[in-house]
């Protein structure tokens, strides 16, 4: 059962439950282009709120205890840390969150999986695309 909206921009197709207007999303890269591409085409999008922007793994713990949110979209490979270990972290503090990866690495996809990452995209996203998660 998955919690997210029927997005119209083609790269992603998520449906939400209970009655949610909004879909929380935080997304985080250490790359400053694709962290903008992200932020703008979930911008096109309805039914999402862009709670965060992060290129900083440590910011974006720190306001998981503050802050609710539906999903992460995540880089795999950021300076510090694989994105697998932030996302065990941020499991460990919100176990209902569902994570995307968004990344050229494609050898990290079983391990992702194996933390049942709701999907694994490989860049380079295009805006038409027809991916689904």
């Amino acid at each position: 059962m998955s919690r997210f909206p029927n997005l119209e921009s083609g790269f992603l197709f998520l449906t939400m439950s209970g009655g949610k207007q909004m879909l929380d999303i935080c997304i985080i890269d250490d790359e400053p282009l694709a962290l903008q591409y992200l932020s703008f085409l979930l911008s096109q999008m309805d039914d999402v709120n862009l709670a965060g922007a992060y290129s900083e793994p440590k910011e974006l713990i720190q306001d998981l205890y503050t802050i609710k949110v539906d999903a992460v979209l995540m880089d795999i490979q950021m300076p510090g840390i694989l994105g697998i270990d932030l996302a065990e972290q941020l499991l460990a503090i919100q176990p209902e969150i569902e994570i995307v990866f968004v990344t050229a690495y494609e050898e990290y996809a079983i391990k992702a999986f194996e933390l049942n990452a709701l999907d694994y995209i490989l860049k380079p996203i295009e805006k038409n695309s027809n991916k689904h998660v």
